[in-house]
């Protein structure tokens, strides 16, 4: 099954205070998300990870927010 976390994501972005939301996010996704950050990033209770988080959420995600005008999304 594959599980789209990209609006939920943007809504992380959106969010009053997006470090507190992602870490919810985080919580909420923690088997799929875990994994990722396992893999490609970095063990996510590392001392680092909350500078990878930061930068993540100040990047510029036009790309992800322009991809909703050309490809149907739904929430899982």
């Amino acid at each position: 099954m594959l599980v789209n976390l990209v609006p939920e994501f943007l809504a992380v972005l959106a969010a009053p205070d997006p470090t507190a939301a992602y870490h919810e996010y985080l919580d909420r996704h923690g088997p799929v998300l875990a994994s990722y950050w396992h893999n490609y990033v970095l063990d996510p209770a590392s001392p680092h990870a909350e500078q990878v988080i930061a930068a993540a959420l100040r990047a510029d995600r036009a790309d992800l927010s322009g991809s909703r005008r050309t490809v149907p999304w739904t929430s899982t």
